[in-house]
């Protein structure tokens, strides 16, 4: 059974300083595409995941991404998105607007949470790995609750070795 965008991008999570020949195999990716625009750095891995190599050490991954809109791209680019499949992230279903998401993880009591504001887009950064990116809806600004989860961001710290994000249907 081939697994969702979702539970590839957590799968990756998981790994400890990964090497990007492993996220290539667990995203069954055999040629990542550079994303350009915006950044020749960002390699698209298909089905709304992208990873950013180390830039002194391309052998590493820095960071994955998974995309949940098709609008993701703010300027005119050649790898495409779609929207994905609804799913639970932290027992909220996703997409959702930064307010949502907050006041659950609030209600849930996690710590090291940081809300970040700029205008018409919204972060939520959890610890020193995970980002959570939101941005206004079409015709909306300066409302987190008129907002929507674009993105899941998760940066590979060397010291991070925690168990992968769990994620759900």
């Amino acid at each position: 059974m081939k697994l969702t965008a979702s539970h590839r991008w957590a799968t990756l999570t998981g790994l400890q300083r990964p090497t990007l020949s492993q996220v290539l195999e667990i995203a069954d990716c055999r040629s990542p595409k550079p994303v350009r625009p915006p950044s020749r750095y960002v390699l698209a891995l298909g089905d709304n995941l992208f990873v950013r190599p180390h830039l002194a050490r391309p052998d590493l991954v820095q960071s994955v991404t998974l995309v949940l809109v098709s609008d993701y791209f703010k300027v005119p680019t050649d790898v495409k998105t779609r929207d994905l499949e609804v799913f639970s992230l932290f027992g909220v279903r996703v997409p959702c607007s930064a307010e949502t998401m907050r006041d659950s993880l609030q209600r849930r009591g996690l710590r090291g949470m940081a809300f970040s504001t700029m205008t018409d887009e919204w972060e939520i950064i959890i610890g020193t790995a995970l980002v959570l990116h939101f941005y206004a809806l079409k015709g909306m600004s300066g409302d987190p609750a008129q907002s929507v989860l674009k993105s899941l961001e998760f940066h590979f710290p060397p010291e991070y070795g925690g168990p992968p994000i769990e994620v759900g249907p």
